[in-house]
């Protein structure tokens, strides 16, 4: 019974995360069977290699963090720092600290790159993408409106300057008129 289990396991996709069931127990398939019994479950994307908490160790390796700072960070002791990386999962309140002293996304470095949160955001990009190419391309437009309103606007301020001199001009004639014949401008 065990083997058509493992069989049908060995056929899903190798990928994911794993359940242990020990001692003498049912498992997921409703057999009973003794020991421990790894699955292995094809749609969370992991491989059964991923370890979040050796993921975050390297993260922290890389960026030259001391695990002697991030128990300092964490509040807690370096014997618990070194407990917490030969994990798979962490809480997630955890994950988001290491986020805070990484001044990195875990959640999208380490998860986004496996299906099927991969294809999610690979979409969800592609959406962003094209969304950020109609607003590029609208924004062009405007800016061309903008520089011919603009254009339309030098020259309604050059006319209307023009006109301003001519009616100028054309009083000063008419002062001058008015002066000529000793006419007051007020009667």
């Amino acid at each position: 019974m065990l083997q058509i289990i493992e069989c049908l396991i060995s056929n899903i996709k190798q990928s994911c995360f794993n359940i242990q069931i020990s001692g003498i127990k049912y498992s997921i398939f409703g057999y009973r069977h003794e020991g421990y019994l790894r699955i292995t479950l094809g749609f969370l994307g992991m491989e059964e290699n991923d370890d979040l908490g050796r993921y975050i160790q390297a993260r922290l390796r890389a960026k030259n963090i001391e695990d002697k700072d991030v128990a300092a960070i964490l509040n807690i002791s370096v014997k618990t720092v070194h407990k917490i990386y030969p994990n798979k999962d962490l809480y997630s309140e955890r994950v988001a600290k290491f986020c805070l002293i990484l001044n990195e996304n875990i959640f999208l470095d380490f998860y986004g790159k496996k299906e099927p949160l991969k294809t999610l955001l690979n979409k969800d990009i592609a959406d962003l993408i094209s969304e950020l190419s109609k607003s590029k391309s609208e924004i062009e437009e405007y800016k061309k409106i903008v520089g011919i309103l603009n254009t339309q606007l030098l020259e309604q301020n050059s006319s209307i300057r023009a006109l301003h001199e001519e009616i100028i001009a054309k009083s000063d004639e008419m002062l001058k008129l008015l002066n000529r014949n000793n006419i007051s401008p007020e009667k």
